[in-house]
């Protein structure tokens, strides 16, 4: 049987199209960007033209778009930027980040504030305007989470911090090509992406900057990006981060009712399994996350047993560290560490079929046994 890929939320399988389309331009684009030559402006062109692109689909205005190596340098470059400008020494940001706004917050501020989500798992705005005082300069508060897939009400969060006269940086690596992302909606200072999650490249990203914010430069050296970013521009990559943004919010709201039907489906045969528990369960979510905690196992034997018969999943976010510990997510909505130790993310995109579920399915509930037994 072929294997099934079921991992998406870690990173997704570049559209085959799109591949083809930048091996095509790195040998038509392969002049310097910075050049002053003929094959530099065309390079510089399809910088521009990817930019434009990014920035439709955003609706916002190309100036407002950097492109970067990723979600992390995103972040790390919001969190350095909000320090900067603010000249402030707390942030705030929730308990729910992922690593790289965390630890940014501790390097570029003096004391970082954990903001708790609710019952409901959501950060709430009256919650984090109670965790604002007056050296507080940077707040973020992710789009949706990586790990259960809960979407955030950022524009709300975005409004308290309007009002209050901080900056607001939202990482929307997990929600972008995968629902709506109107800047002006959700209306953070910094929004953070990255390709390779909406079935683009691996190494590039963007950070969205709202025209009128101050921005400090994170990487040094040349004038790129408006003297922003130095570095030799990626125009291949930047073009298939661009390619593929475009086509995940064109084909959105057919991607998203196919998926979230195939995670339904997933739903329905894994809590058949004794001892299932899924998280957020009933919670608005992104269409193709599905966590779920299982009683008396190992989330990570699990991803193991799974990947031994063809079956790819985690046993939580690719970037956590393998060291037996409950996940620090889970245990912040309130799920008990014995149990959440038993966590099993399967993330589904529109590369997947109801059959490779199906068989996912009945994997899960024999490796669920299995490891019980072993444990036994």
């Amino acid at each position: 049987m072929p294997r099934i890929y079921l991992d998406n939320a870690a990173t997704t399988r570049i559209y085959d199209d799109i591949a083809s389309e930048m091996f095509a331009a790195a040998k038509e684009y392969y002049g310097n960007p910075a050049s002053a030559h003929s094959e530099g402006a065309r390079a510089a062109e399809l910088i521009a033209r990817s930019r434009r692109m990014v920035a439709e689909c955003l609706n916002c205005g190309e100036d407002e778009i950097f492109f970067t190596s990723g979600g992390t340098e995103s972040d790390n470059w919001a969190l350095y930027a909000m320090a900067r400008a603010s000249g402030k020494d707390r942030a705030a940001v929730s308990v729910l980040e992922h690593a790289a706004v965390i630890r940014s917050a501790e390097r570029h501020f003096a004391k970082t504030d954990l903001i708790p989500c609710g019952a409901d798992r959501r950060v709430s705005a009256a919650e984090v305007e109670r965790a604002l005082c007056k050296d507080t300069g940077a707040v973020s508060v992710m789009l949706a989470n990586n790990e259960t897939g809960d979407i955030q009400p950022v524009s709300d969060i975005a409004r308290v911090c309007r009002k209050k006269g901080v900056y607001f940086h939202t990482d929307a690596v997990q929600a972008a090509g995968h629902i709506p992302l109107d800047v002006k909606k959700l209306g953070a200072d910094m929004i953070s992406a990255s390709a390779h999650k909406f079935h683009g490249p691996k190494g590039v990203g963007f950070l969205y900057v709202r025209r009128g914010t101050a921005l400090e430069p994170f990487i040094l050296g040349g004038a790129q990006q408006n003297g922003m970013r130095a570095g030799t521009e990626n125009c291949v990559s930047a073009y298939g981060l661009a390619l593929a943004l475009s086509r995940s919010v064109k084909e959105l709201a057919e991607t998203s009712a196919r998926v979230a039907a195939l995670r339904a489906e997933a739903e329905r045969r894994i809590l058949q399994i004794e001892g299932a528990h899924i998280v957020s369960a009933g919670v608005e979510r992104l269409p193709g996350i599905l966590c779920v905690c299982f009683e008396g196992v190992q989330g990570e034997s699990l991803a193991m047993l799974l990947d031994l018969v063809g079956i790819a999943v985690s046993s939580g976010p690719a970037c956590h560290s393998s060291d037996g510990a409950p996940s620090r997510v889970l245990t912040a909505m309130g799920i008990g560490s014995e149990l959440a130790r038993g966590e099993l993310r399967i993330s589904i995109s529109g590369y997947n079929t109801r059959e490779e579920i199906s068989a996912a399915a009945d994997a899960v509930a024999a490796a669920v046994q299995k490891s019980r037994g072993i444990k036994a």
